[in-house]
C-alpha cells in the first residue's frame, strides 16, 4: 500500500512540473511575439509620420515651382529663371519618389504584422491549465458580459492639424492595398474610451484597431 501511495505522488509530481514547464513556455512564446510586434508597430508609425512630412515638402515644393513659373513668363528672357525651374522639378520627381518608396515600405511592415497577428491565439498572462485554451481579447464569458477593447492595432500620435476621419482614411488605404477590411470611426471610438473627435491635441496617442482580413 505504501508503495503504490509513493507511486501515486511521484507520478503527481511529474504531471506538476510538466505542466509548469508548459506554462513557462507558452508565456515565453507570447512575450516574445509581443516584442516583435511593438517593434514592428513602431516602425509602422515612423514611417507613416515621415510619409506625411514628405507629402508636406511636395506640396511645398509643388507651390514653389508654381510661383518661379508665373515669375518666369514674366521674364522669358532669363536664362537663370529656366536653370531654377529644372531643377526645382528635379528635386520634386526626387522627393516623389522617396515618398512613393516610404509608402511601399510601410504596406509591406503592415502586411508583416498582418501575417504576425493572424497565426495561432497567443496564452494568456494569467494561469494556463492543463488541457484548457485561453480566452482571447474580444471574447465573451459565459454570463454574456461584453466584448472587451481590441488589443491588436496601431498607436497613432497626432499631429498639428490632423482630424479623426483623415486618420483614419490613410489606415484604411493601407489595410485595403493588405486585403484587410476597412474600420470605422465608430471602431476606433469604441476601442479609445472618452476620446473627442473635436479635442484631438497634437501628441494625444490614438489606438487604431487591426482590422480582419477580407
Amino acid at each position: 500500500m505504501k508503495t503504490f501511495m509513493l507511486w501515486t505522488l511521484l507520478f503527481s509530481g511529474v504531471l506538476a512540473f510538466e505542466g509548469r514547464a508548459q506554462d513557462a513556455a507558452a508565456l515565453a512564446d507570447r512575450d516574445a511575439a509581443e516584442e516583435r510586434y511593438k517593434k514592428l508597430n513602431s516602425t509602422v508609425e515612423s514611417l507613416i509620420e515621415e510619409n506625411a512630412s514628405l507629402r508636406k515638402k511636395v506640396q511645398q515644393l509643388s507651390d514653389r515651382l508654381g510661383t518661379m513659373r508665373d515669375e518666369h513668363a514674366k521674364s522669358a528672357s532669363d536664362s537663370s529663371v529656366q536653370d531654377d525651374l529644372k531643377r526645382l522639378a528635379e528635386k520634386i520627381q526626387e522627393v516623389d519618389r522617396k515618398r512613393e518608396g516610404d509608402m511601399k515600405q510601410v504596406a509591406s511592415e503592415l502586411e508583416r504584422i498582418a501575417k504576425l497577428v493572424a497565426g495561432e491565439p497567443l496564452p494568456s498572462k494569467g494561469h494556463v491549465k492543463n488541457g484548457t485554451s485561453p480566452k482571447t481579447p474580444g471574447d465573451s464569458d459565459r454570463t454574456g458580459t461584453p466584448k472587451s477593447i481590441p488589443t491588436k492595432g496601431y498607436t497613432y500620435k497626432v499631429q498639428q492639424g490632423d482630424y479623426l476621419g483623415t486618420i483614419i482614411s490613410a489606415y484604411n488605404a493601407e489595410f485595403k492595398k493588405n486585403g484587410m477590411k476597412a474600420i470605422t470611426q465608430q471602431q476606433v471610438l469604441d476601442a479609445n474610451p472618452g476620446l473627442n473627435p473635436n479635442k484631438m491635441g497634437p501628441g494625444r496617442e490614438i489606438f487604431i484597431p487591426m482590422p480582419e482580413p477580407k
